[in-house]
């Protein structure tokens, strides 16, 4: 981790998170997790949307959330796909759209994202952001 590995990086900061091997430190976790980010670990970015989130070593922010989200989920990520149509769907830290939800649960799912594919089953079953389609819905669960 201390050459700059982005992947050393992330799995430092997931060990410094949960106590793994070494004491737990969320602001060390969540340090590393912004190195990796920084290195262009696409898994990081992500995750360190995660910890804005959920505020795991810092402050709490949304906004910030967002934006790691939507840069992961830009960048092909399934997981930041699928934390980015969930804030979509809720309205947390981006205006609520059903539109944006319906399309980043279908960008995740197509990966194989299962919570990804459980949206964009209640988006077609009910009709949100997208047209009701019952039968295409049973295809998600």
């Amino acid at each position: 981790a201390e050459c700059g590995y982005p992947r050393a990086c992330r799995l430092l900061s997931a060990c410094l998170e949960d106590g793994r091997g070494t004491e737990k430190n969320e602001e060390q976790a969540f340090y590393w997790m912004s190195r990796a980010a920084k290195g262009g670990d696409v898994e990081a970015v992500t995750e360190l949307g995660r910890f804005c989130e959920f505020g795991i070593g810092r402050e709490e922010s949304l906004e910030e959330a967002v934006a790691c989200y939507r840069l992961a989920a830009s960048q092909g990520d399934a997981f930041g796909q699928c934390r980015l149509a969930w804030c979509c769907e809720a309205g947390q830290g981006i205006a609520q759209s059903w539109e944006q939800a319906f399309y980043w649960y279908t960008q995740a799912a197509r990966q194989g994202n299962p919570r990804a594919m459980t949206g964009l089953y209640v988006c077609l079953r009910e009709g949100l952001g997208t047209e009701k389609n019952e039968a295409l819905a049973l295809e998600y669960l």
